[in-house]
């Protein structure tokens, strides 16, 4: 067995596989915490690389009171699962001139006087303006886009699709996007192109595939 190959390979086909090959009833736990062991020695511990993962959450939103202007900022996840800003500032509108004068500032807050050698992952709503200051400011940065509003897109641009036919396309959508292995990655695209072509096509010619899903993802 090679978890290299086998990704998805299960403490139960452990206990198949020695039975098999050297006739040993092999206890659950025991395969299982085998099995997680090669699996850190492959691919390191869990908890280690989720803490070297670092998000940035990117939007802007409309100021509704009596001056107006747009909010941009940036938020975070701590170690406790809660969300903290990182910077913010009130603009006049949402801009590219006004996303690129933003990134760089966020930049220092998140590094100092380092380079920008950490890389960060950042997620937003795919705003035009936003696209274009992380690719300029962040070149080697990750940049994801946020489901809910590809949620939102998607029934936009299929509005003319009957509504349990939208959620099971949209279904197999997600189940593309959280996809981890090439196995899941085909099997969800396979299953969309066979419930409707059109949703199929919508999604390889309006969406770049790199930017939400998991399995293609660079961060």
């Amino acid at each position: 067995m090679n978890l290299r190959d086998r990704p998805l390979y299960r403490a139960v086909d452990t206990q198949q596989d020695i039975l098999r090959d050297h006739g040993v009833c092999l206890p659950y736990k025991q395969a299982w915490m085998g099995k997680e062991l090669a699996r850190e020695i492959l691919h390191g511990s869990e908890i280690a690389s989720y803490d070297l993962l670092a998000y940035a959450f990117l939007d802007g939103t409309h100021l509704l009171g009596k001056y107006g202007g747009i909010l941009l900022g940036a938020t975070s996840k701590d170690g406790n699962e809660g969300f903290f800003h990182l910077a913010f500032a009130i603009v006049d509108n949402e801009t590219d001139d006004n996303w690129i004068w933003f990134t760089p500032t966020l930049g220092d807050v998140i590094y100092g006087d380092d380079n920008y050698t950490n890389i960060i992952t950042f997620i937003s709503n795919r705003s035009k303006g936003l696209v274009n200051a992380i690719a300029k400011v962040f070149p080697p940065a990750p940049h994801a886009y946020c489901l809910r509003h590809l949620h939102a897109n998607f029934l936009k641009s299929n509005g003319q699709l009957g509504k349990s036919l939208k959620d099971e396309c949209w279904c197999l959508i997600i189940k593309i996007a959280y996809a981890c292995t090439s196995f899941e990655y085909d099997a969800a695209v396979g299953s969309l192109l066979a419930t409707l072509g059109q949703a199929h096509h919508w999604m390889f010619q309006k969406l770049d595939m790199s930017h939400w899903c998991n399995y293609l993802l660079r961060g």
